[in-house]
């Protein structure tokens, strides 16, 4: 008799969003004149398919348009159905823990030994790992361009700057991955490869991870890499920095001890409403010096969150730009320098810089924002 209830429910949860859409429950009538003002149209042009320099290239490219225009069409009718977010969270726990299936599948890849991964809801993030979803040559020049272009206006101003790459997780453990690594070349190795001949370097956070393949480097659950991930990625960052302060002294993993931390909503969890257990080991460093001086969430139109550190290690100030896996090397740089500020955006700001006046600026970069 419980199959008979669980297939009931389940038919509930499928056919009552489209009853209460049927007959306009929910919205009043500004509303639905909005829904017939708004509706997106679909545009080949707008999209990244006829950018592509190939067949192989414009399918693919198709194909994420297009799901980007699902996606659209899904924003755009969540907010008018009044069941949704009633019915979101029986409906996942419906699918996660009755019929045990990925409940959003699209947001969140389940891949092997209890490793998940971000859908390509999000930056087309495992195309573009496996290499199915490049840079045209256009593309790349665009963006090769860019970079140098700050790099000069940088060289102008005397100060120093550091673009950093922080890994995706698909690269780092695409083998527990569903599908499998092209034999192209990622959007990542197209970059590195494009500055050879250039005096800019691109600094890949991951190049010391091959000599720690034993060790957990990313959360099982989460997008991001975990407190040893971020210190490889902080000991690859320091050996380039050094080569222009010696008098930088980085950190080595002696100078911390360990802890357990255990969680039960990572991000990825978070998105599919479910909770599964992890162990992860922390860093605690043993003699901390820095102190915070500021700590702004008044959002303006550079900086949308900014942390202000003082330590007794050097003379030197830095600026951080980064996105979410800059927030895992905070803890390390923070204790590097004498004064340090983190910015939570993905790119510099010229005016603030200047009125900042640092010796160097670093800007961190996730490989799937590429």
């Amino acid at each position: 008799m419980k199959k008979h209830y669980v297939t009931y429910v389940f038919l509930i949860v499928i056919i009552l969003p489209g009853l209460l859409d049927l007959f306009d429950i929910g919205l009043n009538n500004e509303q639905r004149k909005n829904e017939e003002r708004r509706f997106p149209p679909f545009s080949l042009e707008a999209g990244q398919a006829l950018k592509a320099n190939s067949s192989i290239g414009f399918l693919v490219n198709l194909n994420a348009d297009l799901s980007n225009y699902r996606n659209t069409i899904e924003n755009h009718y969540k907010f008018s159905n009044v069941a949704r977010p009633i019915l979101m969270k029986p409906f996942i726990s419906l699918r996660s823990k009755v019929f045990d299936l990925n409940p959003i599948p699209e947001k969140v890849i389940n891949g092997e030994d209890g490793w998940m991964f971000i859908g390509d809801h999000y930056s087309n993030a495992v195309m573009e790992a496996i290499g199915l979803s490049t840079f045209s040559a256009s593309e790349l020049e665009e963006r090769k361009k860019s970079f140098l272009t700050k790099n000069e206006w940088f060289k102008a101003s005397g100060i120093k700057y550091f673009m950093s790459i922080a890994p995706g997780k698909h690269t780092i453990y695409g083998e527990y991955l569903p599908i499998k690594k092209s034999k192209n070349e990622t959007k990542l190795e197209q970059l590195k490869e494009a500055f050879l001949t250039t005096d800019f370097k691109l600094i890949d956070l991951a190049d010391y991870y091959s000599e720690h393949r034993d060790k957990r480097l990313f959360y099982k659950t989460d997008t991001h890499w975990n407190d040893l991930g971020a210190f490889l990625g902080y000991k690859r960052l320091m050996s380039e920095i050094q080569n222009q302060y010696p008098e930088i002294d980085p950190f080595d993993f002696n100078d911390f001890d360990q802890d357990i931390e255990i969680s039960y909503q990572k991000d990825l969890t978070k998105m599919l409403n479910i909770k599964v257990r992890e162990t992860n080991r922390l860093l605690v460093l043993k003699n901390p010096t820095s102190k915070r001086m500021s700590n702004n969430t008044d959002s303006d139109e550079h900086i949308y969150y900014e942390n202000r550190y003082q330590s007794s290690a050097n003379n030197l100030k830095v600026l951080v730009f980064g996105d979410s896996f800059s927030a895992g090397l905070v803890k390390y740089l923070k204790e590097s320098f004498g004064v340090s500020v983190f910015y939570s955006n993905l790119d510099y700001n010229q005016e603030l810089i200047l009125k900042e006046k640092p010796d160097l600026v670093i800007q961190e970069l996730g490989e799937r924002l590429l």
